[in-house]
């Protein structure tokens, strides 16, 4: 038996699936006789959500041998460097404080803060030196957020965070990653050991998907979509964020001008009313937005409804790991069009599953033209596609594989 220490940067309730995995994980390994303590800051995402607050640290007993903390750490869900970089340190320094106060024996911590800051924080505060440390990996830090930086004398500024995931990387025990791409630059860049770094993807709990679903007209009803009635429909679900790029799509559906199709925006964020503006101002009439409400079974639903699921990917993002996202869209069944760059570990994923398309750049005209040939390509052929991309996504991402996975990796860690 293990006693099991897992830091997570999001936990449930928010519809974050890094969240959902660590919390699966959690509650699989307190199953196997393990003594499970899950760590999180209070929820804060999507922006916009309200969440009860916390006034100190609180602790839930949600099994015998499963207990998730909460630390009162500073959480900042807007996108901002600064802010973000001081919400990193914060929950780095609050969760690695509560371990050294209240849990001081244990064999392993599993931590997936908030990039940089939070994990030099938890590797140099954890006064348990025996105890191995495993870091998490979810996405490619600095380069995620460097390519969004056009001020050169900044990126020069921060030029030295490539040795901090370096030197991260290099004194943690082990390294997790999501994705092969992230363990490609890791090996060739970061220049750190194969024995050192393990793929585990993170996963969706396939049981939702594959459970009976109402109707369409059902569905529809139920969301009071009766708008959508009859048209083929093209849909986004997800945050609505400064990043995601739900212009250019809202852009490229208005150069379709077709009144037989619709396209459904599921989702909240800081750029949510001004989609809706940009939507009013050219004059489209079947946009439609609409709330997804808490859990996994809202999204299996809408999802369902659409016959296109849409994937904006800003130039150089998503290069080097999978959005959680896209995981979902495979697990409906249903073609996927996205801009990610051809190289990237999203385009890899839907071109060996065979589910989707990809335009070349993030270019308006060129979404239009891919909007308009999947609205005439067969529709035994788009269920086609559906099906291998469900298929796919049960081989790489269920949730049964991962855990299997996950628990063998705990369990045969000292072998590394």
């Amino acid at each position: 038996n293990m006693k099991i220490i897992i830091i997570s940067a999001a936990a449930p309730p928010e519809p974050i699936v890094a969240g959902r995995v660590h919390w699966d994980m959690a509650d699989f390994m307190a199953d196997q006789d393990n003594e499970v303590w899950l760590i999180s800051p209070r929820p804060s995402r999507p922006l916009g959500k309200e969440y009860p607050k916390i006034k100190s640290d609180t602790i839930e007993k949600v099994k015998d041998n499963f207990f998730h903390i909460t630390v009162k750490s500073f959480v900042y869900p807007r996108y901002n460097l600064f802010y973000r970089m001081y919400e990193s340190f914060s929950f780095g320094f609050k969760s690695i404080r509560y371990v050294n106060k209240n849990i001081k024996e244990y064999d392993l911590i599993y931590a997936s803060p908030w990039a940089f800051i939070g994990q030099l924080i938890i590797l140099i505060l954890k006064r348990n030196k025996k105890a191995s440390l495993v870091m998490n990996v979810q996405d490619l830090y600095p380069e995620s957020f460097l390519t969004k930086i056009k001020s050169r004398i900044l990126l020069r500024v921060l030029k030295p965070l490539y040795s901090v995931d370096r030197y991260i990387a290099n004194h943690s025990s082990h390294i997790a990653v999501v994705s092969e791409s992230l363990k490609q630059v890791y090996l060739n860049s970061r220049r750190i050991p194969g024995s050192k770094l393990t793929v585990i993807h993170n996963w969706q709990d396939e049981s939702e998907f594959i459970k009976p679903l109402s109707s369409k007209a059902e569905i529809i009803n139920k969301y009071e979509l009766a708008r959508l009635s009859g048209k083929f429909i093209f849909m986004y679900l997800g945050n609505i964020g400064p990043v995601a790029g739900v212009e250019t799509i809202i852009e490229a559906f208005s150069g379709l001008n077709n009144n037989e199709c619709a396209l459904v925006i599921a989702g909240s964020g800081s750029q949510k009313n001004k989609c809706k503006s940009l939507a009013n101002k050219l004059g489209i009439s079947n946009v439609v937005f609409t709330e997804v409400p808490p859990g996994l079974k809202p999204v299996v639903e809408l999802q369902s409804i659409s016959d296109i699921l849409l994937l904006p990917i800003l130039p150089g993002a998503a290069n080097s790991s999978i959005p959680s996202k896209l995981i979902a869209y495979m697990f409906s069944g249903k073609p996927v069009i996205t801009s990610a760059d051809f190289t990237s570990e999203t385009a890899k994923a839907i071109i060996e599953a065979n589910c989707g398309w990809i335009t070349k750049t993030n270019n308006i005209p060129e979404w239009t033209d891919i909007m308009k040939e999947t609205y005439e390509t067969n529709k035994t052929l788009l269920k086609s596609m559906g099906e291998t991309g469900f298929k796919y996504a049960i081989e790489n991402y269920s949730k049964q594989r991962g855990l299997k996975k996950i628990s063998n990796f705990f369990y045969n860690f000292k072998k590394y």
